[in-house]
């Protein structure tokens, strides 16, 4: 197929596989027409288009407003053809059963689905006046089989790729030609969305965009790519719905244990805006000032609120987590965690094996939900292999002072360590009014050598109240046993009311 000279439209092309798309067909010496509500990114992409010596023309509008997309096709005539039409709009909302939203929905089908169908309606008749030209829609992989989290998503691009097969077989004896690229994972905006996954095999908008424009120009009616996603899905498509289900259990139920668990513990908050929102993808986000925090690769339940800070590595270095401590420390643990109540939090988590051991000898019920705080990547998600048994725990990597759980949101606090007296103040800030917090600190010079390296050790007992005067909290118990000093403390204002 021959390209220079002809009239194209491109819909949704201001970032994504349709920038790259219309980058590519200008390079063909296509005429373009740009489509799509984005204005100020197209008429970028129209100055570059035309500082490279092609032709391009900004048409904003929404696919979803028939009227304008009417209009739009009412621009062409026999001295300015229609030649294609390249449909690479779309919208996506993450799918949950627990808080589906119909707009939401909705909105995700009109533009993915029936903004095609509004398109086809009025330049199919200019395409078959002429018995010539294309249409191209970018469905997706997906659209082969339901997918968790995505099923308005699929189900979308599974009606346009199904339109698009139906309506190429109708329009091949009026000379029009239909073309379906089905992608998988491509570097574009609506990718970066999926911060929970692994993405192995993505390709780049841009490559993506040759080999459809290269499919075109061969006549190539059906482009899937990137190739080891097209063997996966075709894997797919053969398993048996009972083997599709197994395949998916180990996503579905991470998922579902993590909205559990955020059910019953407090929101995250930014420090100056309130609490972050949840977009159902694994991040949460600040709709003040669009701080952002993402759920690790591959675990729905292990959250990075600092994703520029340095690992380091071992567990005690910020949140002051303990891997080598004592019996008496785990019996300590499993005792507050027996009496503990809901909402927990635990700070300094480490690689889980003194929470794992502590949670065991407590025999804490699966169905607990918990917050494990612990700076290092390594050590949370070992943390979260050890503690798979408790499925419901959310882990937190690192620290962000403008981040944290909504003050008095936990009944209970547990200090598995501190390197910092400031952690213990921002842990009673966590603390509820009735609720209790534990800790555990270590007295020089008699600490064990095996302490991580900032460790926090202090002279005396009288140097650990000082600490939790200074955090606000005030010991209701306390006890020593040699280095190891268990402190059981309140809120300062709580033990003033009860007195």
């Amino acid at each position: 197929m021959e390209l220079a000279g002809k009239e194209v439209v491109v819909v949704g092309c201001s970032s994504g596989i349709g920038r790259a798309l219309a980058a590519e067909l200008a390079g063909a010496g296509a005429r373009l027409t740009l489509f799509g509500r984005n204005a100020a990114g197209m008429q970028a992409l129209a100055s570059e288009i035309q500082a490279a010596g092609g032709q391009a023309a900004v048409e904003p509008g929404d696919t979803r407003d028939a009227a304008r997309v009417a209009e739009v096709c009412a621009g062409f005539d026999d001295a300015r053809p229609l030649y294609g039409v390249v449909f690479a709009a779309g919208v996506s909302h993450a799918t949950s059963v627990r808080a589906f939203r119909a707009d939401e929905a909705r909105e995700v089908m009109e533009t993915n689905a029936f903004g095609f169908f509004s398109w086809f309606e009025h330049a199919a008749p200019l395409l078959r006046a002429q018995r010539a030209g294309f249409f191209l829609g970018v469905s997706a992989l997906c659209a082969y089989r339901g997918i968790p989290s995505g099923a308005v998503y699929a189900a979308s691009k599974g009606a346009l790729s199904n339109f698009l097969e139906g309506v190429r077989l109708d329009l091949e004896p009026e000379g029009v030609k239909v073309f379906e690229v089905m992608p998988g994972f491509v570097d574009t905006p609506m990718t970066e969305l999926n911060t929970h996954i692994s993405m192995p095999g993505m390709i780049s908008a841009e490559r993506a965009a040759r080999a459809i424009v290269r499919a075109v120009r061969r006549d190539r009616y059906k482009v899937e790519l990137p190739w080891l996603h097209e063997l996966a899905f075709f894997v797919a498509r053969l398993l048996p719905v009972w083997l599709y289900r197994l395949a998916s259990r180990g996503y579905v139920f991470g998922r579902y244990h993590l909205e559990h668990a955020l059910e019953a513990l407090p929101p995250l908050s930014c420090a100056e805006h309130g609490p972050l929102v949840f977009n159902r993808y694994g991040s949460w986000r600040c709709l003040g000032c669009e701080r952002a925090v993402h759920a690790v690769r591959d675990r729905f339940n292990v959250i990075d609120v600092a994703p520029e800070a340095a690992d380091p590595g071992a567990p005690g270095s910020i949140w002051g987590g303990l891997c080598k401590v004592r019996a008496r420390a785990r019996a300590f643990y499993a005792q507050q965690l027996r009496a503990g109540r809901d909402p927990l939090l635990v700070i300094g988590g480490g690689d889980g094996r003194l929470l794992r051991g502590a949670l065991r000898d407590a025999e804490v019920s699966p169905e607990r939900a918990l917050c494990s705080v612990e700076p290092s990547r390594r050590g949370s998600l070992r943390a979260a292999k050890r503690l798979a048994r408790w499925p419901r725990t959310l882990h937190l990597i690192g620290e962000d002072a403008a981040l944290e759980f909504e003050p008095g949101g936990f009944r209970h606090v547990l200090c598995l360590g501190l390197s910092d007296p400031a952690l213990l103040a921002r842990a009673a800030r966590a603390l509820a009014p009735e609720g209790e917090l534990a800790l555990h600190v270590w007295l020089e010079p008699r600490a064990p050598r095996t302490l991580p390296p900032r460790t926090l050790c202090l002279a005396d007992v009288a140097a650990v109240e000082g600490l939790l005067a200074e955090a606000g909290l005030r010991a209701a118990e306390l006890q020593q046993q040699g280095s190891l000093v268990t402190v059981r403390a309140t809120r300062v204002r709580q033990v003033e009311e009860a007195a």
